[in-house]
């Protein structure tokens, strides 16, 4: 009797061993995303310190999205694939490019604007299992350093379709993303002049 109880706790503390050191599947390879290849900086322009604000399930690097049809308020991530720095870090680099500024340069020597940025919404979104969508809300304003005087402010609302699969997920939101940079950086260089 002993002899079978203790073959009996042998074998679950086998099985339970096993499951652990052979998983079901073998994990999957993390991939990276950005926005795509940098293009040539712009002509040296004005000074501008940038501050990104985004929603803390938008601080980090997890690629959102929303099954609309089935479960509206749950907020999915796709398992296998990141940004390679967050919404606001990649949307900040991309802006300072096309300032002029180098994409990742500290603040300039000397600042004479300031540009707060508030990332509301950067995700995709399932109307059906084969319809999506891609969306970026970002609202921008302009400081003057010295004075603190607003300069202006702007709402951009993007929104794309786009494949209903991570790589759309990833080829929309870079695509509103560099749209988004090229958008801020005409906002500032137009209000920038005295």
């Amino acid at each position: 009797m002993r002899t079978r109880r203790l073959l009996g706790i042998a074998l679950a503390l086998a099985g339970l061993v096993g499951c652990s050191v052979f998983p079901a599947r073998p994990p999957e390879r993390l991939v990276l995303h950005d926005f795509g290849p940098a293009h040539s900086p712009q002509k040296r322009g004005v000074p501008v310190f940038i501050h990104v604000r985004a929603p803390s399930w938008l601080a980090g690097t997890r690629i959102p999205y929303r099954l609309l049809y089935r479960d509206p308020t749950a907020v999915r991530v796709y398992a296998d694939n990141r940004w390679l720095a967050s919404p606001g870090a990649l949307l900040k680099a991309r802006i300072r490019q096309h300032l002029g500024m180098g994409p990742y340069a500290g603040a300039p020597q000397r600042t004479l604007l300031r540009l707060v940025l508030h990332i509301a919404r950067f995700g995709q979104s399932f109307r059906t299992p084969e319809r999506a969508a891609v969306h970026l809300t970002v609202r921008m304003r302009l400081y003057r350093v010295a004075t603190g005087a607003l300069l202006g402010s702007k709402t951009l609302a993007l929104h794309a379709s786009c494949a209903p699969n991570v790589s759309g997920a990833v080829t929309g939101l870079s695509a509103l993303g560099r749209k988004a940079a090229r958008a801020a950086a005409r906002f500032v260089r137009a209000r920038s002049q005295p």
